[in-house]
C-alpha cells in the first residue's frame, strides 16, 4: 500500500509539541511500524508502543536492509543505484 488516509483518535498528551500527538495518533490509526522524522521530541520516544521512530538515514538504512529487489509486489520497489542516490539525496543520509 502506497498510502492510507486514516481519522486519528485523540489521545493523552505524548509529547511537548501538541501537533506531535497528531503525527502519534495517525501512526496509531493506520498501525504502522515505523515513523520517519527529523523532530527531536518524536525521536526521543523511540521506540513508543511498538512504533519505531527513526531518523531519515536510520529509515533509509531499514529499507535497504529488507527491501529485496527480485520481489514483486504494488508497494514494493526495486532500489537501483540511481533510486538509492536520490533517496540519499532527500533524506540527506550519507552512506556509500
Amino acid at each position: 500500500m502506497l498510502a492510507n488516509l486514516v481519522t486519528p483518535q485523540p489521545i493523552e498528551r505524548t509529547v511537548r509539541d501538541i501537533d506531535n500527538d497528531t503525527v502519534i495518533a495517525s501512526a496509531l490509526a493506520a498501525q504502522v511500524d515505523v515513523i520517519a522524522t527529523g523532530d527531536r521530541d518524536l525521536l526521543v520516544l523511540h521506540p513508543w508502543q511498538n512504533i519505531q521512530i527513526l531518523d531519515a538515514a536510520e529509515a533509509l538504512q531499514q529499507v535497504q536492509c529488507q527491501i529485496k529487489p527480485d520481489t514483486v509486489a504494488p508497494y514494493v520497489f526495486t532500489l537501483t543505484p540511481n533510486l538509492l542516490k536520490r533517496l540519499r539525496g532527500l533524506f540527506g543520509a550519507d552512506h556509500s
